[in-house]
């Protein structure tokens, strides 16, 4: 049986597909994300299968949506429709969802894309950057998916202005 497990506290294993699943760039470093989720501000679920780890989720409650800033699953479990399974108890807990994920330059990124596309996220077509999240890192480009919310520039621009801000803490890019 697969469940969603919130927690306060990210276990060693946490960390450990954490860094090895996302490049550096992509992801803030360990002790600075343990306080956003000691301050309560990033929330994390465990993806348990039968009871045992098998992935995880780190998220923001937003204005309105939740923006899914890290998801990932061990490598040895990933197939067999895993993912969709737990993206769609996700989707069950979390109706408006925002997400980033890299242009399609690389047939893993494609891959990423189609996924996504599969659990019902559109691709807003306006240029996104993230901000880096260390100083003097450059941003990267990349896009936003969307579930379940308006489409519009303006739903973007606030979507964008919201996550620069209070994810990233700096200033919103144009």
């Amino acid at each position: 049986m697969l469940t969603l497990q919130p927690v306060t506290e990210a276990a060693p294993y946490v960390r450990e597909l954490f860094e090895a699943s996302f490049p550096h760039a992509e992801r803030r470093d360990w002790e600075p994300q343990l306080q956003l989720l000691a301050d309560g501000h990033l929330k994390l679920s465990l993806l348990l299968s039968d009871g045992g780890f098998i992935g995880f989720l780190f998220y923001w409650p937003l204005n309105g949506y939740t923006y899914i800033e890290h998801f990932a699953i061990l490598p040895n479990v990933r197939g067999g429709g895993i993912g969709s399974r737990v993206m769609a108890l996700f989707c069950e807990t979390f109706h408006s969802l925002v997400l980033e994920v890299e242009l399609p330059d690389t047939p893993d990124a494609e891959r990423r894309i189609r996924f996504y596309s599969r659990a019902g996220f559109r691709v807003f077509p306006y240029p996104y950057q993230q901000p880096p999240y260390r100083q003097g890192e450059q941003p990267i480009d990349m896009m936003l998916m969307y579930k379940n919310m308006g489409d519009g520039r303006e739903v973007f621009k606030r979507i964008r202005s919201e996550l620069h801000t209070r994810v990233y803490v700096c200033r919103p890019y144009e």
